[in-house]
């Protein structure tokens, strides 16, 4: 018994030391960041670096509000992504529903591999043909056009993770729901949507992980800092000095907020929503 007890302490201390370790390797840079970005330039550039610094200051983010128009890029930025977000789970619901209730020719092997084969393909590849379409349409240095890019960046994966929800929801609960006069799309909001809350509230965040720091589609749409994001602004932070480290890294501290807050309010939803269709 002593010895199960003893391995059994020793087992903890293991796992605490473990996780501790993981933890602070796994947290130190976001903790450079942040270090980076509350520190003078000299601290920055010294050698040894110094791991706390001497002096906090945040000119970094004032240079970036006040003469790098870093609130208009910030804004820019999360308009973009959860609008995009919003309109490819618009989009990619329903066309998940119909491929998961309904039969039709080519459905597996013709129109779902060709769904998941456009998110196969390199953005960079279809480039240069969105481009010249963005410039006939006059999207070009247009918050819409990069909503749109980044949609249909993500919807075929809202297709095929949603899919697998819907069918996991059993038939039986909307032909009851039906034979009680309520018509199918009733059931689609009344019975699909609630019972698929946590798969949408995943792929929400999964879309938006997916296109926050998206570079090469921003870079080539948006000319005007009108319409860019913080990826393009904090590719241009180069300065006469050399790179300005400071201000990148407060950018980086900026853009991650959002995010957070993002899994914090969705977090009661992520457990069953990463897990949902494991088990049946």
């Amino acid at each position: 018994m002593r010895r199960i007890q003893s391995e059994s302490v020793a087992y903890r201390v293991f796992r605490a030391v473990y996780l501790l370790f993981f933890t602070v390797i796994f947290l130190f840079p976001i903790y450079w960041m942040v270090r980076t970005s509350l520190g003078s330039r000299t601290e920055t550039l010294l050698y040894p670096p110094r791991y706390f610094p001497q002096h906090f200051e945040l000119g970094s983010y004032a240079r970036i509000f006040h003469d790098m128009n870093g609130s208009i890029v910030i804004w820019n930025t999360i308009r973009v992504n959860i609008t995009a977000a919003i309109l490819a789970l618009a989009l990619g619901i329903p066309a998940a529903y119909a491929v998961s209730r309904f039969d039709f020719k080519g459905k597996e092997g013709g129109f779902m591999f060709t769904v998941l084969s456009t998110r196969f393909l390199p953005p960079a590849t279809a480039l240069v043909p969105i481009y010249f379409l963005y410039v006939k349409l006059g999207l070009v240095n247009n918050l819409a056009g990069l909503v749109i890019a980044y949609a249909g960046l993500n919807l075929p994966i809202v297709i095929w993770v949603m899919r697998s929800f819907i069918d996991e929801i059993p038939r039986a609960m909307e032909e009851s729901y039906m034979l009680d006069g309520h018509s199918r799309l009733g059931a689609f909001f009344k019975i699909i949507l609630p019972l698929s809350l946590p798969g949408i509230a995943a792929m929400f965040m999964i879309c938006n992980f997916l296109t926050w720091g998206e570079f090469l589609l921003s870079a080539v749409l948006t000319t005007t800092y009108t319409a860019q994001t913080i990826p393009i602004a904090v590719a241009q932070l180069e300065g006469d000095i050399g790179i300005l480290w400071q201000q990148i890294c407060a950018y980086g501290v900026i853009a991650t907020v959002p995010i957070a807050l993002i899994i914090v309010f969705f977090q009661r939803y992520l457990v069953r929503g990463f897990s949902f269709g494991i088990l049946k």
